[in-house]
Order: structure tokens, then C-alpha cells, then sequence
């Protein structure tokens, strides 16, 4: 049978998931351990199995669209012949502080 990673694990890693598939996967990794808990390890039935299975598939499979929509990120780039140019890494730091 495949195994879950510990709740922390998979809690940060779920953060680096697609949006869409956070709630899904937070809630089945908890019904997931909850059942794991609650099962003698020697009554796992081929229907939990398959639960972890499609649980860590679409961990999986969300966590490559993430990483690829992440790389896909465009590049902000300036001008350098602008005025505002001069003053960009200023500006930057003052949203950053702000938000």
C-alpha cells in the first residue's frame, strides 16, 4: 500500500499546488489519515489503496502545473531610457513593504 507522508509534509507542500486542488487535497489528506488511524494495518482494503493512489496523483499532478505555471511567469523588464527606470529597485521595495 502506498503511504502518506506526515500532515506537516504534505501541509507545506500543499502550498505549492494549484489553487483550484488546495481544498481538495487538504480535506482528503485529513479523511485519508483520519481512516488511516481509525484502520488495523492489517485490514487495508484495495479501496483505501486506491484512494491514497488518486490522492497522491493529483498531489502530484497539481504540483507539476504549479511548478510549470511558475516558470512561465513573465519577466518584468524596464526601459532604461525611462525616468522611472532610475528609481525602479525604490519603488519595489515600497510595494513589497506595503502589501
Amino acid at each position: 500500500m502506498n503511504q502518506l507522508p506526515s500532515h506537516p509534509e504534505f501541509k507545506s507542500a500543499i502550498d505549492q499546488t494549484m489553487l483550484v486542488d488546495e481544498h481538495w487535497l487538504r480535506a482528503n489528506l485529513r479523511r485519508l489519515q483520519n481512516q488511516t488511524k481509525a484502520d488495523n494495518p492489517d485490514n487495508q482494503t484495495k479501496n483505501s489503496e486506491a484512494k491514497v493512489e488518486a490522492f497522491l496523483q493529483r498531489f502530484e499532478s497539481s504540483k507539476t502545473r504549479y511548478a510549470s505555471r511558475l516558470k512561465a511567469l513573465p519577466k518584468p523588464t524596464l526601459d532604461e531610457s525611462l525616468p522611472i527606470a532610475a528609481r525602479a529597485e525604490e519603488i519595489t521595495r515600497a510595494i513589497q513593504d506595503h502589501q
